[in-house]
């Protein structure tokens, strides 16, 4: 019995003991198996004079029983065999494919990538030429910002020369603007908005005509109130709220100065002029005048009534 345990350790026992390798080694250990079988099988026959025949009965069916083990075993390593090379394959398949599959977008990706390469270069020489043409425009606006802050100059000069009507905020107006564009708190496109607002108000000025309340200060008397008319940027009169004093805004040796010793004539015209616009006289032309200077006969005109 003790050679029969050894045959099942090496049918059962070595097939079994080494289970994840026994793919590897299968022939070689059926081949073992068998020769150890036989080897049995050729001692049990040599000594079955020895032993009874029901003893040799059972040790060939004991052996016949471990042939039919050991066959169930190989039939059922070759049916696991089977269904790993199927199951493998399966595996194989679907890597196979998985594999073509990431090979398809690898391309795409490869693909994708020249063009964006393409693409890179085509922005970065954009970019190129848009820095150019930035370039070019900063030069053009420094030198917009140059020649605006030359004109604001120019304008405030005028004004501060000109007619004295709103003469300081005007003035302060150029200012403001020509500081700002100096100090670069505005670019060159905004300066230009706000310049030309500037002049479109100046133009208003002196395309339309007012009367406006004020003051007239007088020594001994203190502050007396009058209406001032305003022609544009050409003629600016007043009238006392009596009635009595009227002024005439001139331009001496190139200072403005106020006229009051004003003939009847030029009085009346001013007076009526005043009631026209007011609306409380028909409308109708008035002789009206701008500046002694610029009449043709001025004798006799300013020396009373």
């Amino acid at each position: 019995m003790s050679l029969l345990k050894f045959i099942k350790c090496n049918i059962h026992g070595r097939y079994m003991e080494d289970r994840p390798t026994r793919s590897i080694k299968f022939e070689k250990m059926k081949k073992t198996g068998l020769y150890l079988l036989l080897i049995l099988i050729f001692f049990t026959t040599s000594f079955s004079t020895a032993a009874g025949p029901k003893d040799n009965k059972e040790e060939l069916a004991a052996i016949l029983e471990d042939i039919e083990s050991t066959r169930r075993l190989l039939e059922a390593e070759r049916a696991d065999r089977k269904r790993e090379k199927e199951e493998a394959s399966l595996i194989k398949d679907r890597l196979g494919e998985e594999i073509k599959e990431l090979k398809g977008r690898l391309n795409e990706l490869k693909q994708y990538k020249s063009d964006l390469e393409k693409k890179i270069g085509q922005l970065s020489r954009d970019c190129e030429v848009l820095g150019s043409r930035k370039n070019s425009l900063d030069h053009e606006l420094l030198s917009l910002t140059k020649a605006l802050i030359d004109a604001t100059r120019s304008f405030r000069s005028r004004i501060e020369k000109g007619f004295p009507y709103n003469k300081e905020i005007r003035s302060a107006d150029f200012l403001i603007l020509e500081k700002d564009l100096e100090g670069e708190r505005v670019e060159g496109l905004e300066g230009l908005n706000r310049f030309w607002d500037l002049i479109e108000h100046e133009i208003s000025l002196g395309s339309e005509s007012e009367i406006y309340p004020g003051d007239l200060p007088q020594e001994g008397v203190g502050v007396r109130g009058a209406k001032y008319l305003r022609l544009g940027m050409v003629s600016l009169t007043y009238i006392s709220e009596d009635g009595k004093e009227v002024g005439l805004l001139c331009k001496r040796d190139g200072d403005y100065v106020w006229v009051k010793d004003l003939n009847k004539a030029l009085k009346g015209s001013i007076k009526e002029a005043q009631k026209v616009l007011e609306g409380r006289s028909p409308f109708r032309l008035v002789g009206f005048p701008i500046d002694l200077n610029l009449l043709e006969i001025s004798e006799g005109l300013s020396t009373g009534d």
